[in-house]
Parts: C-alpha cells; structure tokens; sequence
C-alpha cells in the first residue's frame, strides 16, 4: 500500500497540472505596430526573470493591446464595406502620425479604392507637413471628385500659412473646378488676397461660376471689391 503512495501522488499531480492548463485560455498573440504576431521578448520567453533566467511567456504580464495606430490600420484591414473603411480611415486621420498617414495615403492612391473620397478627407484631419503634401499632390489627379475633396480638406487650414500657398497656386491652375474651388476655399476664411483671383475670374463670363463666385468675393471682405460687388447685384 505504502509503496503505491508516491505514484499515487505524482498522477494526481500531473492530472492537477492537466487540468489546470486544460481550464487557463490560450493567450492571444503580442502585435507589433502593423498588427503583425511579434514581442519584445526571445521566442516567447521572458528575460527579465530573477537571476538573469528565463520564465514562460504566459507568467509575463499581458500588455493592453496594440498602439492606437495598430488598432486603427488592423480596423482598416478588417473592413469589408465602405462605411467601415471610412471609419477606419477617420481614425487614422484623427491620429495623425506618420504610419497612419502612410496608411491613409495607400488608400487614397488606390484607384480601384471606392473609399479614396474618405481617404482624402481623411489627409485633411490633422494640421500635417506630410498630409498636407500628399493633398498637394492629390489637387491634381484626373478624377474630379479627388481634386474637389482634396481642395476641402486643405480648406480646413486654409488660415495656415503653408496650406494657404498650396491653395494660393491652385487658385492658378489651368484646371477651372481646381481654380474656381480653391478661390471659393481662400474667400470662406477671409483672405482678401485672392480677392483679384475671383475678379479676373468673373471677367471670364462663365455664368455657372457666377454666383458662387460673388459670393466669395463678399466673403474676402476686401474693400476695393465693394464696387464690383454693387454693380453685380
């Protein structure tokens, strides 16, 4: 009987183990910035035990999750309708750094994307050098809605000296619903500087332009418009 005792024990002891990895749930993987399976430590072990040894990586305490960033680009990667994507993309933009400006940006280049509308928007969220080059890139692409919503979200800033020249040389462009929107975008933040812009513009008879036109022209406040204005209305 007594002989039996220490095998007694050590079955019970490795059923007791069993049971106790059995009922513990697995442990989701780390993600690194790109949602991508990774951690800091060596082959999921801790190097950071007493004595310079090494414990099992489930004893390691769980970090909350992924950077708000990687959250964001996995939600975008995840997406499966437009609407989701959009959000996505309106969270990234929030965000405003580097990854999800790149992020961003692969979507709004993507002319097959039917989310480059919300992409472009997107650039405009945050008051960026790097978001802001890719609208100055984007003021110019073939389609006519991009073009548009670029010009929306560099109006955001328009009071912001580097977007206001971006915009300033796109009120020059040979392209007229590029020259005509960033007119109407500099005139809705009051910068009379474009005043003579929209006047030279109105000189050119396009009577679908015109009353857009003249109201923004009223919007720059500049005064030697005044007269124009008068003999307009």
């Amino acid at each position: 009987m007594a002989s039996s005792l220490p095998w007694k024990l050590s079955t019970f002891g490795a059923m007791g183990l069993a049971a106790f990895f059995a009922l513990r749930p697995p442990r989701p993987p780390r993600l690194t910035i790109d949602g991508k399976p990774g951690g800091s430590t060596a082959q999921g072990a801790n190097p950071g035990a007493k004595g310079g040894g090494f414990w099992p990586a489930w004893l390691t305490p769980t970090p909350a999750g992924p950077a708000p960033t990687g959250k964001a680009i996995l939600a975008l990667h995840a997406a499966t309708n437009t609407t989701a994507t959009c959000e996505a993309l309106s969270a990234l933009g929030e965000l405003g750094d580097d990854a999800s400006i790149a992020a961003i940006a692969d979507v709004a280049q993507d002319r097959k994307s039917s989310s480059r509308i919300c992409a472009v928007s997107a650039l405009g969220q945050p008051l960026n050098a790097t978001a802001r080059s890719w609208l100055g890139d984007l003021i110019n692409d073939t389609e006519a809605q991009v073009r548009s919503a670029a010009i929306g979200a560099l109006a955001r800033h328009a009071t912001d000296p580097e977007t206001a020249s971006l915009l300033m040389a796109a009120a020059r462009s040979e392209t007229r619903d590029v020259r005509v929107q960033a007119m109407l975008a500099m005139a809705d933040a009051h910068v009379a500087e474009v005043a003579p812009f929209i006047v030279a513009e109105l000189g050119k008879g396009d009577v679908e332009d015109t009353p857009s036109l003249l109201r923004g022209l009223g919007q720059t406040r500049d005064p030697s418009s005044a007269a124009l204005l008068e003999d307009k209305i």
